[in-house]
């Protein structure tokens, strides 16, 4: 009997769940910054990022539009890189390049007409020395003139994602069309850092042309520069001018960690240069203020969420599915942070194993998510088929008014083959049992004549 009902209750709900009707039932903080940093910084726009994952630690007005002076030149090595086969190659200093830029204060490498340099060695000028003749002279060589080049730039920076940034020129002097954002530069920057040649010319700490050696405009390079060095620091580019104020994209490895600096419209602090002030400052609290901590390991419970149709269990526990390290303050604790699921787009139902993948989970810090992860479970819920049972005919009578009256019909049909067996199996076993006894009657009689 007991197997007849079971067997009837496993027809019910594959019959329903075959039925559609009645079957049917997050980049880390978008860039925002994941800490408030706890050290004054006084540049208008700002940002530092975690190499290693691409994270933005902390920012400031990373979409507000700025003057990015000579970062610019950072595009126009990447156009020249990308668009020159041979380095060794030379090009010819034009009498256009020099008198470009005749009165306007740029920042030159005396360079003459007739000149013949390398590749290597204009960019070399460029991205250590900022030298605008330099720039100017390969715009000329690789875009054909100054206003080809520039839309080279222009197409490069779209490539990279950009969405707020127009050049006008291949050197970063001044024009009011010639802008950019923090976010923009980082795009850019990080792209950039990916080129073996950028990254040889743009860390050099000198370079040279004739007799005079340039040294890298970057003062955190250099430990004669007293206050503005640090020794972690690593060239790449910096920029001022009147209206995009001081600017500077560096980047510092220390104890296997990289971070970049984007520091952008920095006024003068104290008579300093508040561009190397501020990538400094952002530099040091990076690197004594966080710092990588194991969170949670794979035998924790960190989580809990509701499960239908377990067998004495309503609640699946969730660890995850590897150690999870995550970079936090130094004082954090994994008791600070909050977990919140995300990736749940369906109510969860039983059986589950151990192990089975659930959902994602963002790890809160202070309001920021500081980490992604994958929650698994942590344990094995068998399934409870009389709730399931019981939850499915459910959801078959509130479905249209049809699929009601054929619900009603199946489960009717079935309660009458139980039944109808169990009357038939009863009026057998009764018919059998005087069978028997009649049987039994004339064998006695049998007996009892013999004797």
């Amino acid at each position: 009997m007991k197997k007849t009902i079971s067997l009837v209750l496993a027809f019910l709900i594959i019959f329903l769940a075959l039925m559609p009707i009645v079957a049917s039932a997050k980049d880390l903080n978008n860039g925002e910054g994941m800490f408030e940093v706890s050290v004054p910084i006084e540049a208008d726009a700002y940002m530092l990022v975690n190499l290693q994952d691409g994270n933005v630690i902390a920012q400031k007005n990373k979409d507000k539009i700025k003057y990015p002076a000579s970062l610019t030149k950072i595009i126009t090595a990447m156009v020249t890189i990308e668009n020159v086969d041979d380095l060794e190659q030379t090009a010819t200093v034009s009498q256009h390049a020099v008198d470009v830029l005749a009165g306007t204060d740029a920042q030159v490498a005396g360079l003459e007409p007739g000149d013949k340099l390398t590749y290597k060695q204009l960019l070399s000028l460029t991205m250590v020395h900022s030298a605008c003749d330099a720039c100017q002279v390969l715009a000329e060589a690789v875009g054909g003139s100054e206003e080809g080049f520039v839309k080279m730039m222009n197409a490069w920076a779209e490539k990279c994602g950009c969405k707020n940034t127009h050049f006008m020129n291949p050197d970063g002097l001044h024009d009011k069309n010639h802008y950019t954002t923090a976010s923009d530069m980082m795009l850019m920057t990080v792209e950039a850092l990916k080129n073996r040649v950028f990254v040889e010319a743009s860390t050099a700490t000198f370079c040279q042309y004739k007799e005079v050696v340039f040294p890298h405009t970057n003062y955190m390079l250099h430990p004669e520069d007293g206050a503005y060095y640090y020794e972690f620091a690593q060239g790449i580019k910096t920029g001022t001018t009147t209206q995009a104020g001081n600017c500077v994209i560096t980047k510092a490895d220390k104890g296997g960690k990289s971070y970049l600096a984007i520091v952008m419209d920095s006024p003068m602090i104290n008579e300093m240069k508040g561009s190397f002030v501020d990538a400094k400052a952002l530099f040091e609290w990076g690197y004594n203020d966080l710092s990588e901590k194991e969170l949670y390991t794979t035998s924790e419970v960190i989580a809990k969420t509701d499960i239908l149709y377990g067998k004495d269990c309503n609640k699946l526990g969730l660890s995850v599915d590897k150690s999870l390290t995550a970079l936090v303050p130094v004082k954090a604790k994994a008791g600070d942070c909050e977990v919140k699921l995300s990736g749940l787009s369906k109510e969860l139902e039983a059986p589950v194993k151990k192990g089975d993948v659930i959902c994602k989970a963002n790890i809160i810090y202070k309001g920021k998510v500081v980490a992604l992860t994958t929650l698994v479970a942590a344990e094995d819920v068998k399934l409870n088929i009389v709730a399931k049972t019981a939850a499915v005919v459910k959801a078959g009578f509130s479905k249209r008014p049809f699929l009601n009256v054929l619900c009603l019909i199946v489960v009717f049909a079935l309660f009458v083959f139980v039944v109808r067996f169990i009357r038939v199996s009863k009026m057998k076993k009764k018919k059998a049992a005087v069978r028997q006894a009649k049987k039994q009657k004339r064998v006695n009689n049998n007996d009892y004549y013999n004797l």
